[in-house]
């Protein structure tokens, strides 16, 4: 008897092992035994999930997927990334880990001992091609190579999505093996750059789609003087450097023009489910459409993808099992990019494969709830964001500020009430300090006051090592540093809400800390506690000794202090030094400010 394809999962399901997984590669077994299903994955880069149709939209930018969405697929209305810009979030589709934990970023490729999905599927017997539409993030030595027999990288920044998926109908014209992984990744939606020819910042690059920014397209706008010279991103740049403004209607076509470079994706997408069905390989696939981020369009005054804010966080995600099952469900529970890998992994029932950060998605497909409680989002640029199903909290450590906003009433993230609404943030900070705080590498020094014993008293650091930044997670005062940038200071009062959490950042080596307070507390340092004291000095040196994270304990009731060393992750490989001409296109496609923050976890 042949059961259906959603029995077949969960039956499957039941050979998973979940605990006591490695990052290694599982022997390979005969392609003959492999699970029979093809799987697809499809990025379109810079989508925002709310300019779909499909998601209420009011225009009509995706008839052919809101249509799939009907018949075919399932619908993730809540589905977060990771990070907001490329590199980190594509990886974290391909590893199934934050990127805190994969560690890749503008400065570090994938270590070898993780493991990515078309390495997984290739070990168990899948052809493996990937085709993308941007160089230089996606390159294969990056990582995203790993695992593949067929890598083709676009060979500049931007290649359209009309001559990546003729490559990728060739390589399926000409691979006979099955079942297949496809990795399909699009550029076109993301700001385009003159350097490549075009004089609008997002075009579909094909008239027949200029179709919603046509009556704008038609008052001829950014002709004045001071706009005229202007192509592509520069318009972007100049405005938001404020060296010009635009007109009513010149935003309404920057709007439209995205509208309609989606629409001619939607028809793209359209076209490459045609090509699958006349192959004999769509009612076989696994097909999974998303994106790594969306785009800010001049609502928080630039255009771009450097913040946590929903329209760059929350992403489309739509997913097709063979045979049409599931077909037209809608799914609100709260899901991450981090669960494609072990959506995957459940589906075909693979045994061996590596831990990840996240979740299958299958028990929230038959209604058996799951999701994320709360979903964590950062930037390059140190914006960090935790977000439940109805709050949504924004957290810059850098300058200890804090947003809040209720999304159910205010999707569109327009009122703080982080002051009027202190403790309904409570558990988002606490989960975001837990999440983002202990990861991070350097000094960390950490309060935990009872409820009716707050702890003041001032905080000296002198390190051998310069120290880099000061983050402070939750409440810490004011931190001051010195000019040499090997001395700290700060004077704050600590409350009970949530444990109070200082980063210093600084490379190891020795460290005097000293600590006086106008009330007892206890002391958990490298030694053994220090019992109600009011002064406590202690050196440190790294480079003989470990200082692993003391054990929290509440001693009289009696603020506690915890004092370790984190040395973060271990080194990964470097990139090769990006070339000036390369630099300078990347500067203009917004790139300059993704200095990804160093919060990875310990893999010592």
């Amino acid at each position: 008897m042949k059961l259906p394809v959603a029995h077949m999962a969960c039956f499957l399901a039941l050979f998973l092992c979940a605990c006591g997984r490695q990052h290694a590669a599982p022997p390979p077994i005969a392609p003959e035994h492999a699970p029979a299903i093809n799987v697809v994955l499809i990025s379109l880069d810079t989508l925002r999930a709310d300019r779909l149709s499909c998601y209420g939209y009011s225009r009509e930018t995706t008839p052919n997927l809101d249509r799939w969405a009907r018949e075919e697929a399932v619908l993730f209305e809540n589905a977060i990334t990771p990070e907001t810009w490329t590199l980190p979030a594509h990886m974290s589709m391909f590893t199934g880990l934050f990127p805190q934990h994969h560690g890749v970023s503008r400065d570090a490729n994938l270590a070898e001992n993780v493991v990515t999905l078309p390495q997984l599927l290739q070990q168990h017997g899948y052809a493996t091609g990937g085709f993308t539409g941007h160089t230089w993030w996606l390159r294969p030595d990056r990582g995203f190579g790993r695992g593949f027999d067929h890598y083709d990288n676009a060979p500049e920044m931007f290649r359209h999505v009309y001559k990546t998926r003729e490559l990728l109908y060739a390589w399926l014209a000409q691979e006979e093996r099955r079942p297949l992984f496809v990795f399909l990744h699009s550029y076109d939606l993301h700001y385009k750059i003159k350097e490549l020819g075009y004089e609008r910042p997002y075009d579909p690059d094909d008239e027949q789609f200029l179709v919603f920014s046509k009556p704008y397209l038609a008052e001829q706008p950014f002709q004045s003087i001071e706009k005229q010279p202007l192509k592509a991103s520069e318009l972007l740049k100049a405005w938001r450097e404020h060296k010009i403004t635009f007109t009513a209607v010149e935003a309404d076509t920057l709007d439209a023009l995205y509208d309609d470079t989606l629409r001619m994706l939607d028809q793209a997408l359209a076209d490459c489910f045609a090509k699958l069905k006349t192959m004999d390989l769509y009612d076989s696939s696994f097909i999974i459409v998303t994106a790594d981020h969306g785009e800010g369009l001049g609502e928080r005054g630039y255009y771009d993808h450097e913040d946590v804010w929903e329209e760059e966080a929350r992403v489309p995600l739509l997913i097709r099992f063979p045979q049409r099952a599931h077909a037209g469900k809608r799914v609100a529970g709260q899901v991450q990019l981090i669960d494609l890998f072990p959506t995957v992994v459940d589906l075909l029932g693979l045994q061996d494969a590596p831990q990840t950060d996240g979740k299958s998605l299958l028990p929230m497909i038959d209604g058996g709830g799951g999701g994320h409680e709360f979903a964590f989002i950062r930037n390059g640029a140190g914006r960090l964001g935790v977000r439940s199903a109805e709050w949504k909290l924004h957290w810059r450590p850098q300058d200890n500020q804090n947003l809040l906003f209720h999304l159910p009433e205010d999707p569109g993230e327009q009122h703080d009430r982080f002051n009027e609404l202190p403790l309904d943030a409570k558990p988002l900070r606490e989960a975001a300090n837990q999440f983002f705080g202990l990861g991070q590498s350097g000094w960390h020094i950490e309060v935990r006051a009872p409820r009716d014993t707050p702890w003041r008293g001032t905080l000296r650091l002198s390190s051998s090592t310069p120290i880099e930044q000061a983050l402070r997670f939750d409440s810490w005062g004011n931190a001051t540093m010195s000019p040499a940038g090997g001395e700290m200071g700060l004077t704050c009062e600590l409350g009970a809400a949530a444990p109070e959490h200082l980063v210093v950042r600084a490379a190891p080596g020795e460290l005097t800390l000293q600590l006086e307070s106008v009330s007892a507390f206890t002391f958990l340092g490298k030694d053994l506690p220090h019992l109600s004291v009011t002064k406590v000095e202690e050196h440190f040196d790294t480079l003989k000794n470990n200082y692993p994270r003391p054990e929290a304990r509440s001693i009289n009731q009696e603020p506690v202090i915890s004092v370790w060393y984190s040395r973060g992750r271990a080194v990964q490989p470097a990139p090769e030094t990006l070339p000036a001409a390369t630099r300078e296109q990347l500067d203009a496609l917004g790139y300059g400010h993704t200095e990804t923050p160093s919060t990875s976890r310990n893999l010592d």
